[in-house]
């Protein structure tokens, strides 16, 4: 069975590894591209886990039914569509759907800022917002194709990318430690302090 999807950084994989490579400074669109990918696998993972269609649209027609079935799933991601859903609704805004995808999407990036705000490349919580905000605005069609596919039930189809990117990924993966703190070099050779999670 798949791994459960956290919205915690330090407990899920594919964002700790979205985090390195953001620390490695990058390209800005190669890191709109792992933010891309890491949006719709992580989406399409958490679709295998919890009904997110009947979630999204039970919140934006305000079911009566809707709290129960947030809190029968148990699940951080089930939570999310609460709150999104809690806000207030503008007529001709973003959907429930879109407002999700953006909320969780935030959530990772602010995790994110808070570990790596103060050393280069953003010596200052403004500078990495600025950046992100940089991101979001790049990948924002992106993101409104994703929630148009969890509105309707569709798995997410995760752009395509060339093999050996792929398979840098997966060597990338495979030398990501989730049990300690000790620093690691990535792809480009950048030394990366991962947080100690033994404390």
């Amino acid at each position: 069975m798949a791994e459960n999807e956290r919205l915690d950084v330090l407990q899920n994989r594919r964002w700790l590894r979205v985090m390195r490579f953001i620390a490695s400074n990058p390209h800005e669109a190669d890191v709109a591209r792992r933010l891309t990918e890491a949006m719709y696998r992580t989406l399409r993972s958490v679709g295998n886990q919890i009904p997110i269609k009947d979630l999204l649209n039970a919140a934006a027609s305000r079911e009566p039914g809707f709290d129960a079935a947030v809190a029968q799933c148990r699940h951080d991601f089930a939570e999310m569509v609460e709150r999104v859903a809690a806000g207030p609704v503008a007529d001709g805004g973003p959907t429930i759907a879109q407002r999700y995808v953006d909320a969780v999407l935030d959530r990772y990036l602010d995790q994110v800022g808070l570990r790596l705000v103060g050393a280069e490349p953003f010596p200052t919580f403004d500078s990495f917002c600025a950046q992100s905000n940089e991101w979001k605005a790049r990948i924002k069609p992106a993101l409104k194709r994703l929630a148009a596919s969890l509105e309707s039930g569709q798995a997410p189809r995760v752009p395509a990318q060339p093999a050996a990117t792929r398979e840098a990924e997966r060597e990338e993966l495979m030398a990501l430690s989730l049990l300690t703190g000790h620093v690691q070099r990535n792809r480009h050779g950048a030394r990366i302090q991962l947080p100690d999670q033994s404390r």
